[in-house]
């Protein structure tokens, strides 16, 4: 177990191994937006079978990091940006980024900002076996389609799918309306098609407007208010 703490930034040079317990990292306590956190070509952040906590207002991501269960936080709110298209201002994890990370777990993604998901592919999402993603802001899948082995996608503001988004062996949850105050609609867009073959597929909002085809073995969708 070990516990890094700074208020500009924490970068790793040399691996990192937590035998037991939790390993928690914090590059910006004091929230303000400039601490981030690296670890560099080679730097392996190792946590197996233990949980790896990250806070920081940016990830430069450039050796293996492998857990039970990651939790990444955005310190400042400032949004986070998933794949090929970066949130100016946010933490942004690119999807060779994501490939880098190993969780047997589940893997977090939390922001107070928005998430904009772009060009995860199958290859990217491979070595976590669940990925969720909270916003207390929207959350966007665009440009280009994703996939994941199961995927939990929770807002307190909507969801919308401009391009495809597909698991291949869990299920897959959009929540977007978290908070249940009846403002969260999920939305896929003409062309955007869900697609859980094998799989559940659970939707709760506050309204759904369907543009795309929508495919799984069970689908369940709950009104959130």
């Amino acid at each position: 177990a070990g516990t890094l703490n700074a208020n500009n930034g924490v970068t790793i040079n040399n691996a990192v191994t937590a035998t037991a317990g939790t390993l928690t990292i914090d590059a910006d306590v004091d929230n303000n937006g400039t601490g981030s956190f690296t670890n560099a070509a080679g730097a392996t952040v190792v946590a197996t079978g233990q949980t790896l906590n990250i806070t920081a207002a940016d990830v430069v991501i450039g050796a293996a990091m492998n857990a039970t269960t990651v939790n990444i936080t955005d310190s400042d709110g400032g949004g986070i940006g998933l794949g090929a298209t970066a949130v100016a201002g946010g933490l942004n994890i690119s999807g060779a980024e994501l490939q880098l990370i190993t969780s047997t777990g589940t893997t977090e993604l939390a922001t107070a900002g928005v998430i904009t998901v772009d060009q995860i592919t199958a290859a990217n999402s491979n070595n976590v076996t669940s990925l969720t993603l909270d916003a207390t802001g929207a959350i966007n899948f665009s440009n280009n389609a994703s996939t994941f082995n199961a995927l939990t996608a929770e807002s307190d503001a909507g969801i919308t799918l401009n391009v495809g988004v597909s698991v291949d062996s869990g299920t897959l949850t959009f929540d977007a309306d978290t908070d249940n105050n009846g403002t969260g609609t999920f939305t896929n867009a003409a062309g955007a098609t869900v697609v859980a073959t094998g799989q559940t597929l659970n939707i709760t909002a506050a309204d759904v407007v369907i543009g795309a085809a929508m495919n799984a073995t069970t689908v369940n969708i709950s009104d959130s208010d």
